[in-house]
């Protein structure tokens, strides 16, 4: 299905999924655009059909493939990251504007794959909308039903090598065995990967405190801002970021967030997060020695709902639209 707006043309409807997609975009793409004499294509993705005779714009939103090599894979996901590592760098490099959604990300397209920097624009996502909160009695009603215990300690996101959960069930092991309040954690994310969801389930299962470890798998929008809003903290211990969804989210939320350091997150967060040295369990276990102080939490809630206001999707679509259709300048 196509849909009209001014001089805007969208393509929507169902679409096959991984290689499937690229390969119907590769036919049909291309015979679109000539047959509406379009002179911008625009795919919010790093990867897109090669086309003659327009300007072509891309997004780097995935830095998966570029750094997978760092961490063990399962052989099915690791074919996979190396076949997007290919097609996006020969995407990127010969597309006429990139837009990078973060600084990392502008400085990866720049210094990594050498991408003029006058062909990169900078553009943040935007934070999610919450609508209204929960009140707490419905909020302890449904973290109830899910039969986890609190308080509890919230780690989310998909389970891949790069987002480090082993590192969040060991710090949490050092905490819970120190703490005089029994915390509980909770993970919650699909398992993507296997084996790594694999290496995941047996430390949980190794655990002194196995019985306080909650793994939730996939859970949907709404039962994460219920997450979100009853957390004590919010770890983050991820490796491997454009602009991450889930510090959007967990800001927007007020959460107090203990967060690795590796970029992009510390550009994301500011001041807004309580860092640690990435894989030092020690160290992400006294940030969250911090989280027990009262003020502490007051300060970082307040700090997280202020940074979130800095991601539009407002500004977000204005910038992208910009990108898209001033070629009067160069990029910046």
């Amino acid at each position: 299905a196509r849909a009209a707006d001014g001089d805007v043309l969208w393509v929507e409807g169902a679409r096959p999924v991984g290689w499937k997609r690229h390969l119907w975009e590769s036919y049909n793409v291309p015979r679109l655009l000539k047959q509406e004499r379009a002179d911008v294509l625009f795919v919010p993705y790093q990867i897109g059909p090669a086309c003659r005779g327009l300007r072509r714009v891309l997004m780097l939103r995935n830095m998966e493939p570029f750094l997978y090599e760092r961490y063990k894979y399962g052989a099915a996901t690791r074919l996979r990251n190396l076949m997007l590592k290919v097609s996006s760098r020969r995407c990127l490099r010969g597309a006429d504007r990139v837009i990078a959604v973060s600084e990392y990300a502008r400085s990866h397209l720049t210094a990594g794959l050498g991408v003029c920097p006058q062909r990169v624009r900078t553009v943040y996502h935007g934070r999610p909308e919450l609508g209204e909160p929960a009140d707490h009695q419905q909020r302890n009603e449904t973290i109830r039903k899910m039969g986890i215990g609190e308080p509890y300690v919230l780690s989310c996101g998909s389970l891949l090598p790069y987002r480090r959960c082993e590192d969040v069930i060991a710090g949490f092991e050092r905490w819970a065995a120190t703490a005089s309040t029994a915390f509980h954690l909770v993970i919650a994310g699909a398992a993507i990967d296997p084996a790594y969801a694999a290496l995941v389930h047996r430390a949980i299962v190794a655990s002194p405190f196995r019985s306080r470890i909650h793994f939730l798998g996939h859970v949907g929008w709404e039962t994460m801002i219920t997450l979100y809003g009853g957390c004590h903290a919010c770890i983050i211990a991820s490796e491997i970021e454009a602009c991450p969804n889930i510090p959007l989210e967990a800001m927007a939320s007020g959460c107090v967030i203990v967060s690795a350091d590796g970029p992009p997150l510390p550009e994301i967060f500011a001041d807004a997060a309580l860092l640690y040295r990435a894989r030092d369990v020690v160290h992400m276990v006294d940030q969250l020695d911090w989280s027990l102080d009262k003020a502490t939490r007051i300060v970082f809630c307040e700090r997280a709902k202020r940074r979130a206001q800095a991601f539009s999707w407002d500004d977000c679509a204005e910038q992208t639209f910009a990108a898209l259709t001033d070629w009067s300048t160069p990029s910046s």
